[in-house]
């Protein structure tokens, strides 16, 4: 079987047609009752659950959170894929079409952050027709307006040299934290997860904010095809490696593909290129990553072995509520008096900020979270203390105590500030006694919603 190639979306014309015949499949799939697995609708509530109570076996699959994010995501989009192959070909038109992906990171491409053309055009090219490509999304986004900060859209992730993440205190690792499967959602995201992937899906907003309706705007597809391709990449950097445990190997998702049911599991689809899966990306080189950056690792440097229990060192007593304003909280370290004693502040320990059960009923912007951003500062001016970004993606399922995976208790979220530590200990402005947590509200098309740290620790892993 011959391979594919996904293209960039912004190396196609703005019509294109690549572009013309995906407009016309969604508008064809629309067309199929929703019990159709083959229809826009299941699909898309394969991810989620839109409709309440409406639950047939493949809905609600989607995995985030978790070490499975990656191989299952990478199963569904294939799935996806062949059925809009097979649409385009029963509307007449050619075989073989490829998902292009939506490469908001490339810095030498100035519409790099906007999205692109195609998909916020009111008609088709005919001038007449209604542009199924265009959807409920931010204003932002559908009148052409760069969506992201940069910081957004970072491609540190790159740097993190473990696949599998720690349950909790430490890096949650490029592929996320090690959980049982299914796990929809409850841990805190991967490294990757967190951003470009869920900072993408806030700041796009409407239905791609919430899980549940995320897979109805046809950029989805395009913004995962641009994280199973930084996959790719990260694994194209040696050593880095995935993971061989056999439950993540051999944990099987059932999907569904133009053919019919099927299954697969991560074992399966390690390799894009070859069969089933048949498929290569146009650029899938390793990017430059800037040098200030939450975890500026030498990329060509052997990856550590495996995580030590992480260490608290420290937390706040109450819980924060972030609004549409700064807010700021203070905590107080203590020296390492376990394991981690014998490495800090040595080469190989890590330091990394958590924030945990977080909860709110929306996630309707980000938070840039900053380490000591001194008092009356401008966040923008202090890219070196930038901690990471709090995306709220799932945030109000993850907080209904209806939940079955979280029980009400909502998102964590794990950074890396090693680099922000030992800057700030260099410059004689580290006190970790009094250590100063910001968070910084993407102010945009939307408000920000109520939403509640329930508590910020920091962890040291030898």
């Amino acid at each position: 079987m011959a391979v594919r190639v996904r293209p960039d979306v912004y190396g196609l014309q703005d019509w294109g047609d690549p572009l013309l015949w995906y407009a016309r499949a969604v508008a064809h799939m629309q067309q199929r009752p929703d019990t159709d697995p083959t229809s826009w609708r299941y699909q898309a509530n394969v991810h989620g659950n839109l409709p309440p109570g409406q639950l047939p076996g493949q809905w609600d699959q989607c995995e985030h959170q978790t070490w499975f994010f990656l191989p299952w995501h990478r199963a569904y989009l294939y799935c996806w894929e062949s059925i809009v192959q097979a649409a385009i070909v029963e509307i007449g038109g050619p075989a073989g079409w490829s998902l292009p992906y939506w490469n908001y990171s490339d810095t030498t491409n100035p519409n790099a952050r906007i999205l692109p053309p195609a998909f916020r055009a009111s008609t088709l090219p005919d001038g007449t027709t209604p542009n199924p490509l265009l959807c409920q999304r931010g204003s932002k986004a559908n009148s052409g307006q760069v969506v992201f900060p940069e910081s957004h859209v970072s491609l540190a992730a790159l740097n993190e040299p473990l696949f599998p993440g720690a349950p909790h205190g430490g890096s949650t690792g490029f592929g996320g934290p090690v959980t049982g499967f299914p796990n929809h959602s409850g841990a805190a995201s991967g490294v990757l997860e967190n951003v470009p992937h869920n900072a993408v899906h806030v700041d796009v907003s409407g239905l791609m904010q919430d899980p549940d309706t995320a897979a109805q705007d046809p950029i989805f597809w395009l913004h995962h095809a641009n994280i199973d391709r930084l996959w790719t990449v990260w694994l194209a950097n040696s050593p880095h490696q995935n993971p061989t445990d056999s439950t993540w190997l051999n944990s099987t998702y059932s999907l569904h593909e133009a053919s019919g049911p099927v299954t697969f599991t991560a074992n399966q689809v390690l390799d894009p290129t070859a069969a089933p899966l048949s498929y290569t990306y146009e650029t899938a080189a390793v990017p430059a990553v800037p040098a200030v950056s939450p975890t500026p690792r030498a990329m060509t440097t052997p990856p550590p072995p495996p995580q030590q229990t992480p260490e608290m060192l420290g937390a706040t007593e109450a819980p924060v509520s972030l609004a549409a304003d700064q807010v700021h909280a203070n905590l107080r370290l203590e020296p390492p008096s376990g394991p981690a004693a014998r490495a800090a502040p040595g080469p190989t320990a890590r330091v990394h900020l958590n924030l945990e059960n977080v909860t709110g009923e929306t996630g309707a912007v980000n938070y840039d979270v900053y380490v000591d951003l001194p008092e009356g500062a401008d966040p923008d001016q202090h890219p070196e203390l930038l901690a990471g970004v709090l995306a709220p993606f799932g945030v109000a399922r993850s907080s209904s105590r209806r939940d079955p995976h979280t029980g009400g208790s909502g998102l964590n979220a794990a950074f890396d500030i090693t680099s922000v530590v030992a800057r700030l200990r260099t410059e004689g402005a580290w006190d970790p006694q009094n250590v100063r947590v910001s968070f910084v509200p993407t102010l945009g098309d939307d408000e920000p919603a109520p939403l509640r740290v329930g508590r910020i620790s920091v962890y040291v892993t030898p």
